[in-house]
């Protein structure tokens, strides 16, 4: 499923908020954490923050009563933050999109929004995306006993993931040969995430070596001043 495009507005909500299994409270409580932060940070009422991120607001009752409830529950429990397209959370919440792939996908998609942050690009791991896939931290995930949590922290599995992603929502993905981890992007294309990549391993090495020159250079002074 692809990203809905136009004039919509994007929900913000921490990562924990997917440790809840069913992606239809997962995309209601995001929703409802979305429309409370608005309300408590912009300031505005319940119903201009709904209008804001264009939902319905047909039982306005309801986000009066719960986007506030929601969003103190989750606004300590975490710092680390994603976001999505606000219509594709309702598609998710209406059960309009209930494919376990596509939820997988759509959580993987949330994972590395939060890991990549306000830059360009960011170096992660398999573990890392999976873990925030479900609202966990890579040491919970090394001791989680679910295997329909675990299984996507297989390499074959995960690939699936950055396929769906790099055809329905646009990903870059990048992993050099030697490196660790691999790098991810949803604003590069993969020819410059990889250019970009390529000039930061090459200067972290020139910087490393240019540092391993300083230090033998500082000890042989050091050992020509004890006279050895």
């Amino acid at each position: 499923m692809a990203r809905p495009k136009g004039q919509d507005r994007y929900a913000n909500f921490p990562i924990s908020i997917l440790a809840v299994e069913d992606i239809r409270t997962v995309a209601l409580n995001a929703l409802y954490y979305s429309v409370g932060r608005l309300a408590e940070c912009k300031p505005m009422t319940i119903q201009e923050a709904v209008n804001y991120l264009n939902l319905p607001s047909g039982k306005l009752t309801l986000w009066q009563s719960n986007s506030m409830y929601i969003y103190n529950e989750y606004k300590w429990r975490s710092r680390i933050m994603t976001g999505a397209n606000a219509n594709q959370l309702v598609l998710f919440y209406r059960g309009q999109e209930t494919r376990y792939d596509e939820v997988m996908k759509f959580r993987a998609y949330l994972a590395i929004k939060s890991i990549i942050g306000r830059g360009a690009y960011k170096r992660t791991s398999i573990t890392h995306v999976v873990a925030r896939m479900f609202g966990m931290t890579d040491k919970e995930l090394s001791e989680c006993t679910d295997g329909n949590k675990t299984r996507w922290a297989r390499r074959r599995q995960f690939a699936k993931l950055t396929k769906g992603l790099t055809n329905d929502y646009h990903l870059a993905y990048y992993a050099p040969k030697g490196c660790r981890g691999f790098f991810v992007s949803f604003v590069l294309s993969y020819e410059s995430l990889k250019q970009e990549c390529t000039y930061t391993i090459r200067k972290k090495a020139s910087d490393k070596t240019t540092e391993t020159g300083n230090i033998r250079e500082a000890l042989l002074k050091n050992l020509k001043h004890l006279g050895v």
